[in-house]
């Protein structure tokens, strides 16, 4: 089981917070009012994870959280599937609907790998959920045939409007992710 939080309480106020200043590697970094940043605090180890929206690409993530570190991990307990899924914002949507869940910290299968002992306690019910388009599907597929996991994703009808994961589609209509999930019996 997991805690049910309130999604809006649950995101902005435990794990997420809009940053309004911001220092890489010891530099104060001025961030206009229009600039959107925001910071994933991992309280467990006091590390946080930041994002900034609208720059370029190699300005876009800074983090101090290994690269081993699984988000969540210290809230799932006594859980019937485990969905580990590509990012913090995937996670925070299906554990506000009750369902166990966790996040890797980078896209890669090596953060899988370094916690399958943890995540193995589970099997035979982890759900590897890493996103429909190209380098989702490889990781998917690759977790899949490695660890023997399943794999869950939305449909890839959903890709050609640009929908890749469970918090687009949730943004986009909360109750066809809702529906799938029950389908697919995660939910």
């Amino acid at each position: 089981s997991v805690d049910k939080p309130n999604l809006n309480s649950f995101h902005t106020r435990r794990y997420s917070e809009q940053v309004k200043d911001l220092s890489i590697n010891y530099q104060k970094v001025s961030l206009s009012s229009e600039e959107l940043t925001y910071c994933y605090y991992a309280e467990d180890i006091d590390k946080c994870k930041i994002l900034r929206i609208f720059v370029p690409k190699e300005k876009k993530w800074r983090s101090n959280i290994p690269g081993d570190y699984l988000w969540f991990k210290d809230k799932i307990k006594d859980c019937d599937n485990l969905l580990v899924q590509k990012s913090v914002k995937d996670a925070l949507i299906t554990l506000s609907l009750g369902i166990c869940s966790t996040a890797i910290q980078s896209e890669n299968v090596s953060c899988i790998e370094q916690n399958k002992e943890f995540l193995d306690e589970f099997k035979p019910n982890i759900y590897v959920s890493m996103g429909v388009d190209k380098q989702g599907f490889s990781i998917s597929k690759e977790c899949t045939d490695r660890f023997g996991y399943k794999w869950y994703n939305i449909p890839n009808k959903y890709l050609e409007m640009e929908i890749n994961d469970c918090a687009e589609l949730y943004k986009y209509n909360r109750i066809l992710l809702i529906n799938h999930l029950k389908k697919k019996k995660l939910l």
